[in-house]
């Protein structure tokens, strides 16, 4: 036995040395900062002293006469352990050059062959071998394993090689403080002493938690398991929760084993305490040869303790990796979704709101952290219940049947309750999903509303939905506590049933059972270990319904049609003079917003259609009948139109050309530049764009950051060509006046910047971009007539920023069609001319005839803003108003071309006013001290 302590790590610890010293080898980067020499030198010189301690034992050993300590099991062991040793001086000369941190394989192995040791050391003292010289080796050995192991306890914050890492406290933290949480000793001190910010605790974050790595380590896999199910066919389609589990489960291994552990542990107390009342039992006895050592009573109770103990260090750990696990499955779902979003085909994008999508990321990806250590408590409900009936059958014998037998009895109820627990809550999503598709589309059209005086109507149909919401929470809150009674009063039945049967038959031959203190106590006592497995089953499953609804429904959003990129050929190794078209749409190219035929819809989906429209109709009608409105008719199939939106596309532009698309309303203008970013669906014909392309929208949006991020949009600062850009979209006026000029945070949805200026910083983002190709979709129309012509010249004229850029612009500006290189006129989705100004205006045509108009409604409009003035009539000048009628705007078009020379020294200027004013979007304010009793009262008067 002595032996098997020793021998068995030490196998243990060579193969995993072994697989840790290849890995390196293999794999390894060298992070390049050095070793901590004193520490090193420490622990390498211990480990020698170790190994030539366990050699010497040996040799002793070898020349120990028969009678002694001497066995080739003894020699064995000892050989294994400084093998191990050895390989454990080779790896932390690996460790230290690879790794900033303590070895957690050499903590371990030191931490099990020290206990070990002691236990042999204990062992050997007690069997009279304390005197001879291969258990004074085995001390020896024991002294510096222990040392050994204080060293690699020991922190290495104040070394260099941590302090010049870049890495996170949680890299740095050997193994020893990452299970005690000593790391974060110094944040919880200095959170004593001030109140925390975001800064303080950025550095505690592990790399393999951040995004990226998150993200990168489940999208891997799903893509995989996309394109298997598409090669599969058969309609197949992945599983999200397998491909999680899968994808994390090195996360998923220490939490299994943590938590059965856990459970293990947990039934070790009740066989101390069964022991302990044995001990205290023999005391009763008259016969002093009966009472047990009172050393043994010491150690029964030291042993309850540290039991205890090490339980609730193992709970503190598994909540730990409970909660890491979730937050990576959490980020890296929320970053599926958003990469999804922006990836939506057309017709996916019609059927997922923004409502839902905002439910995918708040509610359902936010189900795994909130739900995961709860469910992480089924893995161990059989084993707990297993081992807590064998101890009860060792107490009560088969008494205790009778109360399993009870909890069988149960099983169909609880099942039937988890089927309407997963109905209620797919219902509540549902529902939860309606509400906030109506609010934020009340919220996004909330002018309109005002202006017509919608609030009420509006107010009506959100109350409706939110009545509908509550009374599914109700509904689902009576479930909820039915079943949390149902489960809770389980334990007492089985205790109730189980001793009531053991007092009365439980003994021989169907006597009275003997109801001793211990077997009371103990009885008791694992029925309330019992008790918790049984109780726990119904938070369990209603939080694992929570995640498994979760999951489905953001597999669906995951699995809805993307854009098609193999619809575009992208050639992005650059653009280059050899002679060839940037932008090339050749073979009579279709394009249409929907796919050329409806989907196939299986018979199963067309029953689920049809089930869920019945009871809409239903609903419809028992309201109707309620409020005595008359019955609504069934509503007819919306019939989709699947005609082409743009037909016989053949299009070449060169490289540096600047190409006007015009047309009139409605002809397909802006439908083109959506397909030559790929948002429309391909017919037929070829598509190809050399080079980078940069697309500037028809709406300018505007994202929650400063003026410089949102021009930057996540590109490297460069001031050189930032100033350049700044000054040729004529944002230097408008930087000027705001608080704290580019650093103004901008407020919601952008709304403290008129429209003018929002499409303003929109051109200067895509400029910014340095893209090959350049995508603008009437960029002009949202500005003034000077502000166009100031753009014109700096940015996207022949003469602007952008010149040697191949751009398409879709412009209404008739002044500028003649300085472009070539101009395209669709009508009815077709190409109807393409050339230069001069000759389309000679041929006399479509073009012709559209200038012509252009022409007549300019000098209609001139002559209705002419205005009386006294006598006499004379003609006022022309207002150009900006489109968002935003104020700002009209102060800070003028007087946009001060020299290319003052352009930096302004923007530096304007970046250099007061911050504080430009916090638009406010901060988050934290109160300290104790709770008021005005809180309770709100808390007791809402209740």
């Amino acid at each position: 036995m002595r032996s098997i302590l020793l021998s068995l790590p030490a196998i243990l610890a060579i193969v995993a040395f072994t697989t840790r010293i290849f890995n390196f080898i293999t794999k390894g980067t060298r992070h390049g900062l050095g070793r901590p020499w004193i520490i090193y030198s420490l622990s390498q010189l211990l480990t020698l002293a170790a190994i030539g301690s366990l050699i010497a034992r040996a040799v002793l050993l070898s020349n120990q006469q028969p009678n002694g300590d001497y066995s080739p099991a003894s020699m064995m062991s000892t050989i294994l352990v400084a093998i191990a040793w050895t390989f454990g001086l080779v790896l932390n000369q690996f460790e230290s050059l690879y790794k900033i941190r303590a070895s957690p394989f050499i903590f371990c192995y030191s931490l099990v062959s020290l206990v070990a040791a002691a236990i042999v050391v204990r062992t050997l003292k007690d069997t009279q071998h304390a005197d001879q010289d291969p258990f004074k080796a085995l001390v020896a050995f024991l002294a510096f394993n222990c040392a050994h192991f204080v060293i690699e306890s020991w922190p290495r914050g104040q070394f260099a090689v941590q302090k010049n890492a870049s890495v996170g406290e949680y890299e740095k933290a050997n193994f020893f403080s990452r299970i005690t949480f000593h790391f974060m000793q110094p944040i919880v001190s200095l959170g004593y002493k001030r109140p925390l910010v975001q800064e303080d605790i950025d550095s505690l974050m592990p790399k393999e938690m951040q995004a990226e790595q998150s993200h990168l380590r489940l999208s891997t896999r799903w893509n995989a398991k996309k394109i298997k199910c598409a090669n599969l066919g058969n309609n197949t389609t992945p599983s999200l929760m397998k491909t999680i589990l899968f994808s994390f489960k090195t996360q998923w291994v220490p939490v299994i084993l943590i938590r059965i552990l856990t459970s293990v542990m947990t039934y070790v107390s009740p066989q101390l305490l069964n022991s302990l009342l044995g001990f205290i039992q023999s005391y009763a006895s008259p016969n002093e040869a009966d009472h047990k050592p009172v050393a043994l009573g010491i150690i029964l109770a030291f042993g309850m303790f540290f039991s205890s103990l090490l339980v609730t260090f193992l709970n503190g750990q598994l909540q730990a990796t409970c909660t890491n696990l979730g937050l990576e499955v959490r980020t890296a779902l929320m970053s599926m979704i958003y990469r999804k979003a922006l990836r939506l085909s057309n017709s996916a994008r019609q059927k997922s709101t923004a409502g839902e999508i905002t439910n995918h990321m708040s509610v359902d990806a936010e189900r795994w952290p909130m739900s995961l250590p709860t469910v992480i408590t089924a893995i161990s409900v059989p084993l707990e219940i297993g081992i807590a009936s064998w101890m009860l059958y060792e107490l009560i014998g088969w008494s205790i049947f009778v109360g399993i037998a009870a909890v069988i009895l149960m099983l169909p109820i609880h099942a039937k309750l988890a089927g309407y627990f997963q109905s209620f809550r797919a219902a509540k999503m549902k529902a939860m999903d309606s509400r906030l598709r109506l609010v934020n589309e009340v919220l996004g059209g909330m002018k309109i509303v005002k202006l017509y005086n919608w609030e009420e109507p509006f107010k009506e149909r959100i109350a409706v939905v939110r009545r509908n919401e509550v009374e599914l929470l109700t509904r689902f809150g009576i479930m909820f506590s039915f079943v949390g009674l149902v489960f809770t009063s389980t334990p007492l039945v089985i205790t109730l049933v189980s001793l009531a049967v053991y007092a009365t038959h439980g003994g021989p031959g169907a006597t009275p059972g003997d109801m001793n203190p211990q077997t009371i106590f103990v009885s008791i006592t694992l029925f309330g270990l019992l008790s918790r497995p049984i109780s726990v089953m119904s938070s369990t499953l209603s939080q694992l319904t929570s995640i498994t609804v979760a999951t489905i429904r953001i597999q669906k959003f995951l699995l809805a049609e993307e854009l098609d990129e193999t619809m575009i050929e992208r050639d992005l190794d650059g653009v280059h003079d050899d002679g060839r078209p940037v932008i090339e749409i050749k073979g009579s190219a279709v394009f249409a917003w929907c796919p050329e035929h409806a989907p196939v819809e299986t018979e199963k989906q067309k029953k689920v259609r049809e089930k869920d429209e019945a009871k809409k109709q239903e609903a419809a009608e028992a309201k109707a009948r309620k409020e005595n409105k008359p019955v609504p008719e069934k509503k007819a199939a919306e019939e989709i139109d699947y005609s082409p939106t743009l037909t016989n596309i053949n299009l070449s532009v060169a490289k540096g050309s600047l190409t006007a698309i015009v047309g009139r309303v409605g002809q397909g203008k802006t439908s083109l530049l959506s397909a030559l970013i790929g948002e429309m669906y391909k017919r037929q014909g070829t598509v190809r764009i050399r080079g980078r392309v940069a697309y500037a929208a028809q709406q300018a949006w505007i994202v929650n950051m400063t003026l410089r991020d949102n021009i930057t949009f996540g590109l490297d600062f460069d001031q050189e060509r930032y100033d350049r850009i700044v000054a040729a979209s004529g944002l230097l006026p408008d930087i000027k006046m705001l608080p704290a000029g580019d650093q103004t945070e901008i407020g919601e949805r952008g709304i403290n910047l008129s429209g003018g200026q929002k499409q303003r910083v929109s051109l200067a983002r895509a400029a910014y971009q340095d893209a090959d190709v350049y995508l603008l979709d009437d960029p002009l129309s949202a500005v003034d007539a000077h502000v166009d012509q100031h753009l014109w010249e700096n940015l996207i004229g022949p003469n602007g920023l952008l010149k040697d850029k191949t751009r398409l612009l879709v412009t209404h500006g008739i002044h500028h069609l003649e300085h472009v290189d070539q101009i395209v006129v669709i009508k009815d989705g077709q190409i109807t001319e393409n050339g230069h100004y001069d000759d389309l205006m000679d041929s006399k045509s479509a073009f012709y005839q559209l200038i012509d108009e252009y022409s007549i409604n300019a000098r209609k409009d001139r002559k209705e803003k002419k205005v009386v003035k006294g006598e006499g009539e004379i003609e006022a000048e022309e207002e150009n108003e900006d489109h968002s009628g935003g104020e700002e705007e009209d102060k800070s078009d003028a007087d946009t071309q001060k020299g290319d020379e003052k352009i930096a020294k302004k923007v530096e200027l304007a970046a250099k006013k007061d911050e504080k004013a430009a916090e638009l979007i406010a901060a988050e304010k934290m109160v300290m001290g104790r709770v008021s009793w005005d809180v309770y009262r709100i808390y007791l008067r809402a209740a």
